[in-house]
C-alpha cells in the first residue's frame, strides 16, 4: 500500500476544463434550439451542447478516486472517521451554505427546497415535492456516496472494495437502460442510484494505483482491460458520434457511461506516467483551485444578468458571446474572493479539529488547491509527493 497520494497537476488541469464547460453549458441552456439555424457556427454551438454530459461525471470520476485514495492512505490510522468527515466538513461546508444562502435570496418559495440540501437529498427534490434544480444535486449524490463509502474502505482490503466500487458500477450502467425499458425511455438522472459508475470507476482507479499488488488477478485483469488502447479508440469514437443522433433512446444513458469511462481512462494514463502538458498550465492550474466556487456560483451570476438585462439574443453572436465573457469573468473573480476569505480560512482551522498522532505535520495539500507548506513537499518535477486532503 502506497504511503503517499501524488498531486497530478492533470486531474487538476481537467477538474477546470470541466467547470468551464459547465459555464459553457447553461449559457446555451438559455437560448432555444439551433439546430435548424442557417447560421454554421451556432449550428456548431448547438452540437457542442449536446456534449453536456461531459461535465458532471467527470467531477464524479474525479472525486471517486481523490477521495478513495486518501482512505485507503489513512485506512489503518487511528480516528480514521473523526479526520476524514472533518476533512469533508471544512472543504465543502463553508461554500455550501454561501450557496444556499444566495438561492433562498433569489428563487422565491425555496424553503423547503433549502431544508432538502441540508438534508443531503436535495438530488430527490422532485419526488420530495420541490421540483427546484441548483449545482448542489451533485454534491447530494457524493456526501450520500461518502456516508457508506468510508465504512467499506475501513473494514476492508483493497481487493475487495475494488470489487464492490465494480460491482456499483455495472449496477448504475445496467439500472438506465432498465428504467427506461420499463418507464417508456425517462429516467431522472439527479437519482443517485444512476450514477454511482462514476464513483465507481474512480474508487477502482484509486484501489489499482494504491495497491497494485493486493487487487488480485481477476481484478487487476479488468483494470487492464478497461486501459486498453483498443477500448479507449471504440469509446472515443462513440463520445465523438452519440451527438448525431439526437432522437436515440438512450442517449443520455449512453453518454453517462462513455464520460465515465473515458474520465477513468484519463486518470489511468496519468497513473502509468502519461503526461498532458497543456493541462498543466498555470491559468489551469488557476481555475482549478476555484472550480468549486464556480461550479456553485456561476448560476447565480446568469440569474441576474437574466432578471436585469433578459434573455440573451444568440442571433447577435458578438453580443451573446460578450455576456457569456462577461459573466464567466465575474464568477472567477467572486470564485477567487471566496477562495481566499473563506476556503483557504476554512482549511487552515484543520489543526485545531483533525487528530493527527501519527503524523503531526501532515501537510494540508488537495488537488483541488495545492498549497505549500515547506518541509512537507517535496518537489519532482511536474508532480508533487505530497498529501492530498
Amino acid at each position: 500500500m502506497r504511503k503517499n497520494v501524488e498531486f497530478f497537476p492533470e486531474l487538476a488541469g481537467i477538474r477546470a476544463l470541466a467547470a468551464l464547460v459547465v459555464v459553457f453549458y447553461h449559457l446555451m441552456q438559455e437560448v432555444p434550439s439551433l439546430s435548424g439555424s442557417a447560421n454554421l457556427t451556432l449550428r456548431w454551438m448547438s452540437v457542442a451542447v449536446t456534449h453536456d454530459y461531459i461535465t458532471v461525471d467527470v467531477f464524479f470520476v474525479l472525486s471517486g478516486f481523490l477521495i478513495t485514495a486518501l482512505l485507503l492512505r489513512d485506512q489503518r490510522k487511528p480516528y480514521f472517521f473523526h479526520n476524514f468527515y472533518w476533512r469533508r466538513v471544512l472543504r465543502i461546508v463553508p461554500v455550501f451554505f454561501l450557496a444556499l444562502g444566495l438561492f433562498w435570496w433569489v428563487v422565491p418559495n425555496s424553503g423547503w427546497y433549502i431544508v432538502l440540501c441540508l438534508l443531503l437529498v436535495a438530488n430527490f427534490s422532485i419526488r420530495l415535492g420541490a421540483p427546484m434544480a441548483s449545482p448542489i444535486w451533485t454534491l447530494c449524490i457524493e456526501e450520500q456516496f461518502y456516508f457508506f463509502w468510508p465504512q467499506i474502505v475501513r473494514r476492508c482490503k483493497p481487493r475487495t472494495i475494488a470489487w464492490v466500487a465494480f460491482w456499483l458500477t455495472v449496477f448504475s450502467t445496467v439500472l438506465r437502460p432498465l428504467v427506461q425499458v420499463f418507464h417508456h425511455g425517462v429516467i431522472n438522472r439527479l437519482y443517485t442510484p444512476y450514477r454511482l459508475d462514476g464513483l465507481g470507476l474512480g474508487a477502482m482507479a484509486a484501489c489499482f494505483y494504491m495497491a497494485p499488488d493486493e487487487l488480485g488477478e481477476k481484478m487487476t485483469r479488468i483494470v487492464k482491460a478497461l486501459g486498453s488502447r483498443v477500448l479507449l479508440t471504440l469509446a472515443i469514437v462513440a463520445f465523438l458520434v452519440l451527438p448525431s443522433f439526437p432522437a436515440l433512446v438512450y442517449q443520455e444513458t449512453i453518454s453517462i457511461s462513455l464520460t465515465s469511462y473515458l474520465t477513468f481512462r484519463f486518470i489511468y494514463s496519468v497513473m502509468r506516467g502519461r503526461k498532458f502538458r497543456f493541462l498543466t498550465v498555470t491559468p489551469l492550474l488557476f481555475l482549478a483551485s476555484i472550480s468549486y466556487g464556480i461550479y456553485m456560483y456561476h448560476s447565480f451570476v446568469m440569474h441576474y444578468f437574466d432578471v436585469r438585462y433578459g434573455v440573451p439574443d444568440v442571433q447577435r453572436p458578438w453580443a451573446f458571446a460578450g455576456r457569456g465573457l462577461l459573466i464567466l469573468a465575474i464568477t472567477i473573480a467572486a470564485s477567487t474572493v471566496s477562495l481566499y476569505l473563506i476556503e483557504k480560512p476554512a482549511q487552515h482551522l484543520r489543526p485545531l479539529v483533525l487528530k493527527r498522532p501519527a503524523n503531526m505535520h501532515e501537510a494540508v495539500v488537495t488537488q483541488i488547491h495545492p498549497e505549500e507548506t515547506g518541509s512537507d513537499q517535496i518537489n519532482t518535477g511536474s508532480r508533487r509527493s505530497s498529501v492530498i486532503s
